[in-house]
């Protein structure tokens, strides 16, 4: 049975690929969302294989792109498999690792509504559900 999270992010959470910022700008904002996708991964089963699909809707009707969200993903993954600094012991996150052996996505799509926590200060919403897939044979 697949599990499903539901995460808010501000503006100020979301980082973006089109965004050509030094990666000392970044660092911080990587950091609050590795602890998020930590405190998230608490409440999740732990998995040998998982696929994520991710919906996301946003708080204005401003054309965006879901693909460019990668980065804002990629940085709550990492916190829900190795922790928040990356030191993590293997059992402590959801998965083994993020490599492709063990995580398929994420897939992302927009979900074609707005957030229900909508306007100017408003926050993204991402739906992520996690589908338990078989291991996979050894290599």
């Amino acid at each position: 049975m697949p599990e499903t999270l539901t995460l808010y992010l501000s503006r100020a959470q979301i980082i973006t690929a089109n965004e050509r910022k030094h990666w000392a700008q970044t660092a911080p904002v990587k950091q609050v969302l590795r602890a998020l996708g930590f405190k998230a991964a608490l409440s999740l089963p732990r998995y040998e294989r998982v696929r994520l699909v991710v919906v996301v809707s946003y708080p204005d009707r401003v054309a965006r792109d879901v693909a460019n969200l990668q980065p804002t993903m990629k940085a709550l993954v990492d916190g829900m498999v190795s922790g928040l600094d990356g030191k993590a012991p293997a059992e402590a996150g959801i998965l083994p690792d993020d490599n492709d052996r063990y995580f398929v996505g994420p897939h992302m799509e927009w979900s074609g509504v707005l957030s229900d926590k909508p306007g100017r200060s408003g926050s993204f919403r991402f739906d992520l559900t996690f589908e338990a897939l078989p291991p996979l044979p050894p290599a």
